[in-house]
């Protein structure tokens, strides 16, 4: 059990401080703001916004592939680790040097950012094998929900903190300041991890070729599988309204730039209060719960913004209170059923699929602001509202795997 301990802890603050640093460079709020000064495209704006979630999905087939025969792939982990605080303290030093010429910036911005995101997607890999060698079934909604539950509460100061920022300073020094502060948080997240211990286990045997080959294999012969690859994609569609609701705030109604501190709020209250109920139904009732319930609240958002479209204060900060929900729901609910669907022999293949397959929702927000720019901020709600219907009934019908036999495994908590 000490290994267990061990990376329960690490992995936790590890969670706990990337959830902050999320809030500092927050898709729904800090990266429009900031963006929204060096460019006026949406689609340019809606694509940063996920950056960091293309990077962490697009190389995980071809990191599988190429790491799955490797009994240990922690090493993989901690150079990625490096490179990540290297590429991502380059973006913040750009801010303060090149903050007036914005053309410049924007280019450094999608390179360094890129760069910083795709050496994610590389350590996805890694981490998740680590957690599904290490934590338990039945504590794995525990781990995911206190990562959560502790960085939301961090993130809500956070969000007193970017109101404070963005009151007392302009542009560039207001969005430095916070890009420093998120840097600070993923350096310390990234060493955490890096004293997780990691047992040696047989990799799945298989060339890299013949890894390549068996994801499709997967997929093609497992009609639960799919289903699953559909309630996520469409489970996704959040993202495609998601950099616009603070847009839809300044732009529409008028409100004030330190208003984005107090969404922030709201969002992370919205993490953290949803997420002990999500750990909970994790850990003693369904996954497959999480995600139906998650699909729900993923349709509450745009819902709120299309009954209420003239009202910036509570109604907004409702609309943010239910994004954070389903950010949360999202993470615990999807991750957690795909441990738990995968064999343990083959878990890299099965993530580094179904994340690779997955990666094209992360191009959602730059097709909401192509679909913005040639309808309105209401239609785009409206298709959000209706892709998270589906999302909810398609997810009704997945396969409950809580308390069928599994193979047993080759190693146990309590290896020295």
């Amino acid at each position: 059990m000490a290994w267990y301990r061990r990376n329960f802890i690490l992995g936790v603050l590890n969670g706990a401080l990337f959830t902050l640093a999320s809030a500092f460079i927050r898709g729904s709020s800090i990266l429009p703001a900031f963006l929204s000064q060096l460019t006026s495209s949406k689609v340019l704006i809606g694509l940063s916004s996920n950056l960091a979630s293309i990077g962490w999905l697009l190389p995980q087939m071809l990191v599988a592939g190429l790491v799955g025969h490797k009994g240990r792939k922690l090493p993989l982990y901690i150079w990625m680790a490096g490179l990540r605080s290297l590429f991502f303290g380059g973006v913040t030093v750009s801010i303060f040097l090149f903050g007036e010429q914005r053309e410049l910036l924007l280019w450094l911005f999608f390179v360094l950012f890129t760069l910083y995101a795709v050496a994610g997607g590389i350590a996805g890999v890694p981490f998740m094998e680590i957690v599904g060698k290490t934590i338990p079934l039945e504590k794995r909604g525990s781990f995911f929900g206190m990562r959560i539950f502790f960085g939301g509460l961090l993130a809500v100061g956070g969000g007193v903190v970017v109101t404070m920022i963005m009151g007392r300073f302009s542009y560039p020094t207001n969005f430095g300041l916070i890009f420093t502060l998120a840097l600070i948080c993923i350096t310390l997240a990234l060493l955490f991890f890096c004293f997780a211990k990691e047992p040696s286990l047989p990799g799945e045997g298989r060339s890299f070729r013949e890894s390549l080959l068996k994801g499709p294999q997967i997929f093609k012969g497992d009609t639960n599988f799919r289903r699953f690859f559909l309630v996520r994609m469409l489970l996704g569609s959040y993202l495609l309204g998601m950099p616009f609701y603070v847009l839809y705030a300044q732009k529409v109604l008028g409100v004030e730039d330190k208003v984005i501190g107090v969404y922030l709020s709201c969002e992370m209250v919205g993490m953290i209060s949803s997420n002990v109920v999500w750990g909970r139904l994790s850990n003693r009732r369904s996954n497959r719960l999480v995600l139906s319930l998650t699909s729900f609240m993923a349709l509450l958002s745009p819902l709120l913004v299309i009954l209420f479209p003239l009202s910036p204060t509570i109604i907004f900060q409702l609309a943010f209170f239910f994004l954070g929900a389903t950010g949360s729901g999202l993470n615990i609910g999807y991750t957690n059923y795909l441990l738990e669907i995968a064999p343990p022999e083959e878990r890299a293949t099965y993530v580094g699929f179904m994340n690779t397959i997955i990666a094209p929702t992360v191009f959602f927000s730059a097709l909401g602001g192509w679909i913005i720019n040639l309808s309105s901020y209401t239609f785009l709600f409206g298709l959000v509202g209706g892709l998270s219907l589906l999302s909810f009934l398609l997810s009704l019908g997945l396969q409950e795997r809580r308390g069928t036999p599994k193979p047993k495994k080759a190693t146990s908590y309590d290896e020295p």
